[in-house]
């Protein structure tokens, strides 16, 4: 990682003022007014760009770099999972950003969302020693590792999709609240999804000095 002697500017400023504090709304209508308040529909190219202008590996280093909030960097990562995962499964989260996921494993627990953080783990060690047990024809060039952008999943993934039941819960928990038609069905019914959300907008609450200017 680069070390910079002078002072950086803010990557993410914080929000002048308070979300609408109203909750008796959807977990979802909070957690979205929470992510519109807190960020811009950028955020995540400066993040990369961050991560590469900075020789970065994950959100930890911008947060220790003081680019990022220790808050920002627990919302994004867990939301980041969330955006991937009920769009198309824990699969593409892993091939569009698999490389945060040991900083992800982290966020999960901080956020209190540690039964996630055990299916997450369990799966990325499970993914992690099935992609050691490949063997690469010659031709076959693995620049990337595991947790490396631009790793190609799919051998790994293959490997212990039928055998892992944290894999299996991750896709399957995920994938029941994905197929509903409305969103008061996922609240109905919990899960996985509902969880995540409600553990996001409690963990903003506690810590709102991580995203909102103090006055």
């Amino acid at each position: 990682m680069a070390w910079w002697p002078f002072s950086r500017p803010i990557l993410l400023p914080k929000a002048k003022t308070l979300p609408n504090d109203n909750k008796n709304r959807p977990i979802y209508d909070i957690f979205d007014d929470y992510w519109e308040h807190f960020f811009t529909v950028n955020t995540w190219s400066k993040i990369y760009d961050a991560l590469e202008d900075h020789q970065a590996y994950d959100l930890r280093d911008l947060r220790d770099l003081s680019l990022i909030t220790e808050g920002q960097r627990v919302f994004l990562s867990v939301s980041r999972l969330h955006a991937e995962i009920m769009n198309g499964g824990f699969e593409q989260y892993l091939w569009n950003v698999g490389y945060l996921t040991d900083d992800l494993i982290d966020c999960l627990k901080i956020a209190g969302l540690q039964a996630l953080a055990s299916d997450v783990e369990d799966a990325w060690n499970a993914l992690k020693a099935a992609h050691a047990q490949i063997k690469f024809e010659d031709h076959e060039i693995d620049n990337y590792g595991p947790g490396s952008p631009g790793f190609d999943w799919t051998q790994s993934y293959n490997a212990i999709a039928a055998k892992s039941a944290a894999l299996f819960r991750l896709d399957n928990e995920f994938a029941s609240e994905r197929d509903c038609h409305t969103r008061q069905l996922v609240e109905d019914q919990g899960g996985y999804e509902l969880d995540l959300l409600k553990a996001l907008v409690a963990y903003a609450d506690a810590n709102m000095g991580q995203f909102v200017e103090q006055t």
